[in-house]
């Protein structure tokens, strides 16, 4: 007999045509790649609480019935121990003790076949008896005493345990929680949250928000999404200021640093450090300052955390073992000096720089200064003249070329430095030694990388060409990279962003595994808004507000950008002898609008020629004048639209 069967998502299912963002131009793919971007990350994100525990607790006890290894989030440091609990056997056999390694089983968990006693209950003490009986001795031998300690279920168990006590081997406790109250939910990571969206991994990271987080804000506009990521990897901190790069959704974060939390959490310097790169895009969207001064300190340790990797002979941060971890963490470490730490490092020092100046520390003057001094060095040591780029590695001039690292050359301001040896478009001229009919590799064929097309560091690779002025050059990336993943036809198709491509099949790279609804791949969505749209924060929190479009051979662009004063409508066309633009703002917000080739021609505003030399301007219009080939209106605030037009 068939039954009716409800499913309920705890994602966001808007239709995407109904999203507070939107884009459309006279380009339908550029409207298909956009939407793919903002279904990514609509799907990659829940709500606050909407996903229950996979512990539940009660006054009787926690009942687990999970097969995945809880553990508990500040055991890192926990030698050799003994623990105890209570436990009662609802069904099944298996129980599993985790002490060493997440992942491990073998030899890292220790699993317990568990028989019923007396109404099913049983105590173990010191991994060898139940109830007083030995059940035999589990030896150390060949296992690292030092690591995680957690529970599981087995298949088709389900246990309630309570009054769990750890020790250590001189008997002094490390942990006890009577297990009948939310704090075992919070100190197992157990609690709501445990999932968030379509992504494979359920981790938030924080090298992915500097992309993911603007294709929030441009289509979602999920802000307590991206709130909740930023407490969450920053929330948990090492003793050294590294802040978390991978962190898992149902983490309770703490304002304290230490030592005691999971390895597992913390994953390489360009990671952590790309936090404050995060903060940085937090602020330039809502215009906060509360929960970003709340935040500070701990931003701040982990901007020392990555000066710390600062050689003073070289003037050069060099990374060495997991922290010279990457996105390509297939490839494992990229140990050295290479210009990919250093090019994050500087980004983040000025990104830092500008937060510190909106909250009033004076510690923007030195992180500006120590920016320059690396870019200096950078500028000095790491340029190649025969690829045209920076080198992977100090010295080394032959191995190749690596996409992000150039990408974030440029976009720190590296590249364009009064000193550079070159330019920010000669070097994305220098980057097309990477291309393939898929986009560029992550890396150049001559290094020992594995060939893969990432969208995540081609995201990075377009936001670069966009700020160096090559806007054809970032519609041709978005134009290969992508145009398997919104191919209706193509037999991997998902409707979303994936997380890796095969640079030799166009295919996702090791598909069963890799995710093919990763929000680091959404670039071109937020990219799309801000550049062809043309619309952007001129001041944190869009107080003031910039519409400037690059028109990249299209003939239209409209759309919509939510903002914390609600919702700018803006769009342009161009007929060729005409460029006609508009936009609706919010009151109480100021603009600037930016005419692209007319300087030359002649401008009106709603109806009314503007005429720079003039002894007065149009209504609501504070400063109007030519710069370089482009018409720039500085508007004041008002309720209405602004009817703008060149010919």
């Amino acid at each position: 007999m068939w039954e009716a069967i409800q499913y309920l998502t705890v994602t966001d299912v808007t239709p995407i045509s109904d999203l507070p963002g939107s884009f459309n131009s006279s380009d339908e793919y550029l409207n298909e790649l956009w939407m793919t971007g903002a279904r990514t990350v609509q799907l990659g994100c829940t709500g606050k609480g909407s996903i229950t525990p996979i512990w539940h607790v009660s006054a009787i006890g926690t009942l687990i019935e999970s097969k995945n290894i809880a553990i508990h989030q500040k055991s890192q440091n926990w030698g050799q121990i003994d623990f105890s609990l209570s436990l009662y056997i609802i069904s099944g056999s298996i129980f599993t003790v985790n002490k060493g390694d997440q992942y491990a089983p073998d030899p890292g968990a220790t699993v317990f076949y568990l028989t019923a006693g007396n109404n099913g209950t049983g105590t173990f003490s010191r991994y060898t008896s139940i109830d007083g009986a030995e059940v035999g001795t589990i030896p150390y031998d060949g296992i690292p005493p030092a690591g995680l300690f957690g529970f599981s279920a087995g298949n088709d168990t389900a246990i309630i345990v309570k009054n769990l006590l750890v020790q250590d081997v001189d008997g002094n406790a490390l942990y006890s929680n009577s297990l009948t109250s939310q704090s075992a939910l919070e100190d197992f990571a157990t609690g709501a949250n445990s999932y968030n969206g379509a992504k494979r991994d359920r981790v938030v990271w924080a090298g992915d928000f500097s992309i993911f987080g603007p294709t929030i804000f441009y289509s979602t506009a999920n802000v307590e999404a991206v709130s909740g990521s930023l407490l969450l990897f920053t929330g948990v901190q090492d003793a050294e200021g590294q802040i978390s790069s991978a962190i898992l959704p149902s983490i309770v974060p703490s304002e304290i640093s230490t030592s005691d939390w999971r390895s597992r959490n913390f994953y390489s310097l360009i990671y952590a450090i790309s936090s404050a790169n995060a903060w940085y895009e937090w602020h330039q969207y809502t215009g906060d300052t509360l929960l970003m001064r709340k935040w500070w300190p701990a931003i701040k340790r982990d901007i020392d955390y990555g000066l710390s990797f600062l050689d003073k002979e070289t003037g050069l941060i060099t990374v060495l073992g997991l922290a010279a971890l990457d996105f390509d963490g297939y490839d494992g470490p990229t140990p050295g000096t290479h210009i990919g730490a250093n090019a994050i490092v500087v980004w983040a020092l000025r990104n830092a720089a500008i937060m510190g100046d909106s909250l009033g520390d004076s510690v923007a003057s030195g992180y500006r200064e120590a920016a320059d001094n690396i870019e200096k060095a950078v500028n000095e040591r790491l340029f190649s003249n025969s690829t045209g780029a920076y080198m992977l590695f100090d010295g080394n001039a032959t191995i190749g070329i690596s996409q992000d690292g150039n990408s974030y050359a440029i976009l720190s301001g590296i590249a364009s430095a009064s000193g550079a040896p070159s330019s920010a478009r000669a070097v994305i001229e220098g980057m097309r030694s990477l291309a393939t009919p898929f986009g560029p590799l992550s890396f150049s064929n001559t290094t020992r990388f594995l060939p893969i097309v990432s969208p995540y560091a081609s995201g990075f690779h377009t936001w670069a060409a966009f700020e160096a002025g090559m806007d054809e050059e970032a519609i041709s990336l978005m134009r290969t990279v992508w145009k398997n993943q919104t191919d209706v036809n193509n037999p991997w198709y998902t409707g979303m962003t994936w997380e890796f491509i095969n640079g030799t099949s166009g295919e996702p790279y090791n598909a069963k595994y890799s995710s093919q609804a990763h929000g680091w791949g959404s670039g071109p969505t937020w990219q799309l808004s801000r550049y062809v749209l043309g619309v952007s924060p001129a001041v944190p929190g869009y107080s003031t507000w910039s519409f400037a479009p690059r028109t990249v051979k299209l003939t239209f662009a409209n759309g919509r950008v939510p903002t914390p004063w609600g919702t700018i409508t803006a769009g342009w066309e161009d007929s060729g002898s005409t460029f006609n633009m508009h936009i609706t703002a919010p009151t109480g917000t100021n603009g600037t609008i930016v005419i692209p080739g007319a300087a030359n021609k002649t401008v009106t505003i709603n109806g009314v020629e503007v005429i720079a030399s003039g002894s007065s301007l149009p209504q609501n219009v504070a400063w109007a004048g030519a710069e370089g080939s482009a018409y720039r209106l500085n508007v004041t605030s008002v309720a209405g639209t602004f009817m703008v037009s060149a010919s």
